[in-house]
């Protein structure tokens, strides 16, 4: 009798354990698609409510339109670029950035981000071309840069 009590016991355990087993396995497949249409929902939200004051002011008919305000921006991004090229607004960019060197806090944030920009650019080739081992954050702990 108590050996048959100690295999169902073995069994029981055996069925938790596969039962632990497909659960994790089945989080793991699914946490990282979840958390990245979270991550897309989230920061589609925010940036509609960031445009809300666009989508109130825009004619009637596009404001019939889903998303309209984000297709607006993305022109008006586009139109941007397109102004650059052409070195029109490129003095302009210039007088800004120096007006930026003079500030203080300012001067670190903008040029910081500026920074990190370009180095994920497509036509930046210097950024990411090498893999180095730094000493960092602290002396005896090794980060790759």
């Amino acid at each position: 009798m108590i050996h048959v009590l100690a295999r169902v016991k073995n069994l029981g355990l055996y069925v938790l354990n596969t039962i632990k087993s497909l659960f994790i396995k089945g989080l793991l497949t699914i946490l990282p698609i979840t958390l990245t249409i979270a991550l897309f929902t989230f920061t589609f939200n925010l940036i509609k409510n960031w445009l809300q004051p666009i989508h109130k002011i825009m004619p009637t008919q596009l404001q019939q339109i889903q998303h309209s305000e984000i297709a607006l921006v993305i022109i008006f991004i586009l139109l941007i670029g397109i102004v650059l090229k052409l070195f029109i607004l490129q003095p302009l960019i210039e007088w800004m950035e120096s007006i930026f060197r003079r500030i203080p806090l300012v001067r670190h944030v903008y040029f910081g981000i500026k920074q990190l920009v370009y180095a994920f650019h497509p036509q930046d080739e210097e950024s990411f071309q090498d893999v180095a081992l730094v000493e960092f954050p602290r002396k005896g702990i090794y980060s790759i840069g």
